[in-house]
């Protein structure tokens, strides 16, 4: 007989060797206490997040995780449910596994406020679960050749990049006082601040000016946050030429406009990418700060629209600047109407930067953020 459980600490060993041995079956050898240590670190006496397990006869089976977090967006908190883990003996598939852990934890999301859930992985197979992909990215190649041909004039002697450690507490609290000034963040604990610059084994680096820290740099310039943006040229510039590096991928949010126009003026290569898949639980909310949000940096256009999402209606009007998202408690038969994951492709597909239905002017594609440090 199968149970489905959330495990406790009790499990903590026997979770961890599991997760190790079907990831590393499938793909590289794996460690998660090195790899993920915001969850699976020797200190914890409890791991990070809900773990969900499928046991047979005292052994594991199946597992996946949902790891709550908060993300400021704006002025409004978001509750994120971050799905991963996603493994299955592979001596016990197609037995309906992670169908039922997946209905778990989207009912325990659910009671817990949860506003959207987010994973990455093959589109249609967490499609089925009511997941799409979401956000825009904007992502570029910049080359050694690139440094070297458009910053002929950059100075950056005086940069330099220092390991930031466990003993560092003063970089860490700037690192994290930083990284809060952006408009959107991940709500990062003080206590767990370092674990989650480590994520995946990154590497977390101080960047410091004549002596002083004007910025960090994680993994390999995967996230880039600076007191001054002015210095992006020179931080590239000494971290290509100190770390031996022959390209790095930068991505930019779209509200980071100087950042976008900077690095579009020297890159190889420009792409624009959907982010993490998303499954959305509460769109009242979601819609209302999103929208509210976008209008920051991509000022809307006015208009109004009603729509039904499954067996939800909704009123959304943009007057002036200012968004309301409303439940209506009727619906003719004229409201445009879509399943759930029409409602996310309709509000988060990239399509929707060249052909947004009319109805929603200039709204589309809503912006979604989740930085690499805060993914599973």
């Amino acid at each position: 007989m199968t149970e489905f459980i959330r495990t406790d600490k009790s499990q903590k060993a026997d979770v961890l060797d599991f997760i190790n041995y079907v990831f590393s079956n499938a793909h590289c050898p794996h460690d998660f206490k090195t790899l993920i240590p915001k969850v699976y670190a020797d200190e914890k006496e409890e791991f990070r997040g809900t773990h969900y397990a499928a046991v047979e006869e005292g052994k594991i089976k199946a597992v996946i995780t949902d790891l709550i977090m908060e993300e400021q967006v704006g002025s409004e908190i978001f509750k994120y449910g971050m799905i991963g883990n996603v493994s299955v003996h592979p001596y016990a598939r197609g037995e309906g596994y992670m169908k039922a852990l997946m209905k778990m934890a989207k009912e325990d999301a659910q009671n817990e406020g949860v506003d959207v859930m987010v994973l990455g992985g093959q589109r249609q197979r967490y499609g089925y679960f009511g997941f799409e992909s979401a956000g825009v990215n904007y992502r570029f190649l910049i080359t050694k050749t690139n440094i070297r041909h458009c910053m002929k004039q950059v100075e950056c002697q005086d940069i330099v990049f220092e390991n930031v450690e466990d003993a560092d507490a003063q970089e860490i609290a700037a690192a994290k006082a930083l990284y809060e000034k952006r408009p959107a963040h991940a709500i990062r604990p003080k206590e767990d601040f370092l674990a989650i610059m480590h994520n995946w084994a990154s590497s977390f680096y101080a960047i410091k000016k004549e002596g002083r820290m004007i910025g960090y740099i994680y993994a390999n310039a995967d996230e880039v946050v600076l007191e001054d943006e002015s210095d992006l040229p020179a931080v590239l510039k000494a971290w290509f030429a100190q770390k031996g590096v022959n390209e790095v991928n930068m991505t930019a949010w779209p509200f980071e406009k100087e950042r976008i126009s900077y690095l579009a003026s020297i890159c190889e290569h420009m792409s624009v990418v959907p982010g993490e898949m998303i499954c959305v639980l509460n769109w009242e909310k979601v819609l209302q700060t999103l929208l509210q949000f976008k209008d920051r940096y991509c000022p809307l256009q006015d208009g109004e629209v009603s729509l039904c999402i499954e067996e939800e209606a909704f009123h959304i009007i943009v007057n002036n600047g200012n968004v309301s998202v409303k439940k209506l408690d009727e619906r003719n038969q004229e409201i445009l109407k879509f399943t759930h994951n029409e409602a996310e492709m309709l509000f988060f597909g990239l399509q929707n930067l060249l052909i947004a239905p009319a109805e929603f002017k200039n709204w589309l594609p809503l912006p979604f953020f989740i930085d690499k440090p805060d993914a599973f």
